[in-house]
């Protein structure tokens, strides 16, 4: 019998802007720290910011649905509040029977993530 689940596209082209989608595990990782990953981010020129999550957010209809499993960091998106000091944001989409919506999440940088969360590296 085939496989007929389609897989997790490599890139998303959201208002004009087109997004190759990383993962930030390495081989045989089940589990990444958030401090981690945001280093990780940074090596593959994939740190973005409040500016690029606003835009995906503000365009979030034409984000691709299979990627509705998955979260996006945003790991040059600190918190203004000193108490969310230690967070970064990600965008998480939320479901209910016939709607689906994107919104900000914050993640503290000690809590350890699986492969469902990725970054976005910009190519357009």
């Amino acid at each position: 019998m085939a496989d007929t689940q389609e897989a997790l596209p490599t890139e998303i082209t959201v208002g004009g802007r087109t997004y190759e989608i990383l993962s930030l595990h390495e081989e045989n990782e089940k589990f990444v720290v958030v401090h981690a990953m945001v280093e990780r981010a940074k090596k593959l020129r994939a740190h973005n910011d409040e500016k690029e999550r606003k835009h995906l957010l503000a365009d979030q209809h034409e984000i691709h649905v299979l990627c509705q499993d998955e979260v996006f960091l945003f790991t040059d998106d600190q918190p203004d509040n000193p108490e969310y000091a230690y967070h970064i944001h990600c965008i998480r989409c939320r479901r209910g029977p016939g709607w689906a919506t994107w919104s900000t999440n914050r993640i503290w940088l000690d809590v350890e993530l699986s492969d469902r969360y990725k970054v976005l590296r910009r190519i357009t």
